[in-house]
């Protein structure tokens, strides 16, 4: 199966025990308890990110959005999004941008730790099939004792795999970027193009929080396909040339040609990099 990077927010490994509260923490930082201590929330990493780390944090949509709808609005969550707010108003280095501002740290994305166990059970179909053909005929060819041996062998495995409970990343940060609709008063995913490809708005917050809609839209099938094939051929002739005082002086002449070949298929989001668990 195919794994994630943690700092796209989809957990790889259990934090905690399945049905306790979710954890968030600043990108780049080790996971807190809801609700964490003030001074760790907001603070910084005590040593400067490096160069590479630094461009990711702010220029790639890492983790959920601090404007996350859910994030927003649920009132147990409160003191989450005040000391956010408060670090990046008061914040020395969150200013400007990465691009003008080296030391830019201000909170934009929060990483979290869960098991989406809501999406799908973690698990693995496999169906092997082995089959093999032979095919043989000998005979003598007329010209004395001269006798020939054909044959010819086919051996094809295939291995098909279907793998459940991992999410399409892609989809999974769309329906982490949700907003509430000023008119109807819903939370809706904010990109409009997402929306009308589908997109359904994901809670990752609280137990059984992720709705079969939500589950759906995100969740991705992961299959792998591989083939393993040879092919042999061979043939040989023998008989006898002529008669030496010890007994006849004979002749064996063969040849033989083998093929093996083995393909492997993986689903296109595998193949991307952009599928996790």
């Amino acid at each position: 199966m195919a794994d994630s990077p943690d700092d796209l927010g989809i957990p790889m490994k259990p934090s905690r025990p399945i049905g306790s509260p979710a954890s968030v923490t600043q990108v780049g930082r080790t996971p807190s308890a809801v609700p964490p201590r003030v001074p760790e929330m907001a603070r910084p990493p005590a040593e400067p990110p490096r160069p590479q780390e630094a461009t990711r944090r702010v220029t790639e949509p890492i983790g959920m959005p601090v404007t996350n709808a859910y994030l927003q609005t649920l009132p147990a969550l409160a003191p989450i999004v005040s000391e956010i707010n408060s670090w990046n108003s008061t914040g020395a280095n969150c200013t400007g941008s990465l691009a003008t501002n080296p030391a830019y740290d201000c909170i934009n994305y929060i990483t979290f730790r869960r098991r989406l166990t809501d999406i799908g059970d973690r698990g693995n179909d496999a169906v092997r099939q082995t089959y093999r053909l032979v095919l043989g005929v000998k005979g003598d060819i007329g010209l004395g004792d001269w006798t020939y041996d054909a044959s010819y062998v086919y051996g094809r495995t295939t291995d098909d795999q279907i793998s459940g409970g991992a999410v399409n990343l892609l989809n999974f940060a769309q329906a982490l970027n949700s907003v509430v609709d000023p008119v109807s008063g819903k939370i809706v995913c904010a990109n409009a193009v997402a929306v009308n490809q589908g997109c359904v708005p994901i809670n990752i917050f609280g137990i059984n929080s992720i709705t079969p809609a939500a589950a759906a839209y995100v969740r991705a099938e992961i299959t792998r396909n591989v083939v393993l094939a040879e092919e042999v051929t061979s043939a040989s002739v023998q008989g006898s040339l002529f008669e030496l005082p010890a007994g006849k002086a004979s002749l064996v002449v063969g040849a033989e040609s083998r093929k093996d070949s083995s393909t492997e298929i993986q689903d296109p989001l595998t193949n991307l990099g952009l599928n996790g668990s």
